[in-house]
C-alpha cells in the first residue's frame, strides 16, 4: 500500500512521466555512483524539472527529507528521482540521471 501523500501525487499530478514496473525479474536499476536497486521495488521514477512544479510534491520531498528517507545519489545537478519501497518503508533516492535514461535502463534486461 502506498503512502498518502505519495497517492496523493500521483492522483492529482498529471504533469509529469511516471513509469511504474510490475513485479517480474530480480533485475537491478543502476542510479549513478554506487547506487543500485532491485527493479521490483520501484514505486515509480520522476522527472524533477516537471514533477516539481506542484506543492504537493515538493511537500512530499521535504517530508521524506526530514524523516531521513531521502538518498542522495550524486551531488551533480539533480535531475530525477526515484521512489522505492525497502526496509518496510517508501525511500526516495536523488538521481543525476534523467528519468528517460532511468527508464532506458529499467526496459533493458541487462
Amino acid at each position: 500500500m502506498l503512502e498518502k501523500p505519495l497517492q496523493g501525487i500521483l492522483a492529482k499530478n498529471r504533469s509529469f512521466q511516471v513509469y511504474f514496473i510490475g513485479r517480474g525479474y530480480a533485475m537491478y536499476l543502476h542510479l549513478g555512483s554506487d547506487v543500485v536497486i532491485l527493479k521490483t521495488s520501484i514505486i515509480g521514477i520522476f522527472d524533477l524539472d516537471t514533477s516539481t512544479i506542484s506543492k504537493n510534491t515538493r511537500n512530499y520531498l521535504a517530508l521524506a527529507e526530514r524523516e531521513g528517507r531521502v538518498v542522495t545519489v550524486s551531488y551533480e545537478l539533480p535531475r530525477s528521482f526515484v521512489a522505492a519501497y525497502e526496509d518496510g518503508g517508501i525511500k526516495i533516492y536523488i538521481s543525476q540521471l534523467s528519468s528517460q535514461t532511468l527508464l532506458k535502463r529499467c526496459a533493458s534486461n541487462y
